[in-house]
């Protein structure tokens, strides 16, 4: 779902935390999962909660909560 560079990136952030913290770093994989796809769908909310280890509602309460995540797709 997302490239293997944005995996990566994601993983530098997963480096910044302790194994047993990782859903600290469900905003800045969120970030660069919407970087990639212009906007977060609900299918890359999942995918990204998965790879970090989260339940998918977890993911999504931080999508939707902040601002700075764009839940449907924008113009340019």
């Amino acid at each position: 779902m997302l490239s293997a560079e944005s995996l990566k990136q994601i993983d530098i952030e997963l480096a910044k935390y302790p194994a047993d913290q990782r859903r600290s770093a469900i905003m800045g994989a969120l970030r660069i999962a919407q970087t990639e796809k212009g906007w977060l769908a609900p299918e890359t909310i999942e995918f990204v909660a998965d790879y970090i280890g989260i339940t998918p509602a977890q993911a999504s309460e931080v999508a939707t909560f902040s601002n700075m995540y764009d839940l449907d797709p924008v113009g340019k």
